[in-house]
């Protein structure tokens, strides 16, 4: 496995998928991410848990898998929260009440790049600490501390649960006395259009979405 250290940038880790970040590569960071939370992180006795959710982009699927892989052999239990908006990975960190989480997305890139945006505890990280994640997956085997048994994945509907965060939020605007609104919502064909259209309906809005096939 050859890893390109280049793709560790300032505000997140970026390459083009199935050359720069493979499902081995993603493997290697989720291991990195592991060592690196535990070692901030983790008390005696402590369990890590973190959230891992993906973009609908082709190759997300398969490097989630890599990631839950890694983080998962660093013996922290993993939530897989599935495609979804990035600001939905990290709003489970809160829902759930976990030690981070990693999202795989390429974001405004062309359709050839894939990434990881990666919190440690509430925060999204950056600039050093990004670089210490990049020391950590180059040396592996120096790096990777004992682990005593294998964290646990579940899958948990993260849509589902910020829908009704959002009605109990929000409900209030069905109310007869606000005037209902009609919306026309185009996600582009990205995750927000399995999340938006629900949520403005549940809140009082008339929701004319639009869908349009890929090219």
């Amino acid at each position: 496995m050859l890893l390109n250290d280049g793709i560790f940038r300032e505000y997140d880790i970026r390459g083009i998928a199935g050359k720069e970040l493979t499902r081995d590569i993603a493997i290697s960071i989720g291991m990195a991410f592991g060592t690196y939370l535990n070692a901030k992180l983790r008390t005696h006795n402590s369990k890590l848990k973190v959230s891992v959710g993906r973009d609908v982009r082709l190759s997300s699927e398969e490097l989630a898998s890599g990631i839950i892989e890694g983080i998962t052999s660093s013996g922290i239990d993993v939530y897989d929260i599935g495609i979804c908006p990035t600001p939905l990975q990290y709003f489970s960190i809160y829902h759930l009440n976990l030690d981070g989480g990693i999202m795989v997305t390429g974001s405004h890139n062309p359709p050839e790049y894939n990434g990881f945006k990666i919190s440690v505890g509430k925060d999204t990280i950056h600039g050093k600490d990004i670089q210490r994640l990049k020391e950590i997956a180059l040396n592996q085997e120096k790096e990777k501390a004992e682990v005593k048994g294998k964290g646990r994945v579940e899958k948990y509907d993260i849509i589902d649960a910020y829908k009704r965060y959002m009605l109990n939020e929000f409900g209030y605007l069905n109310d007869s006395k606000f005037k209902r609104l009609k919306v026309v919502v185009d996600a582009g064909n990205g995750t927000a259009g399995a999340v938006v259209p629900e949520i403005l309906g549940s809140v009082g809005c008339d929701v004319i979405p639009l869908y349009c096939e890929p090219d």
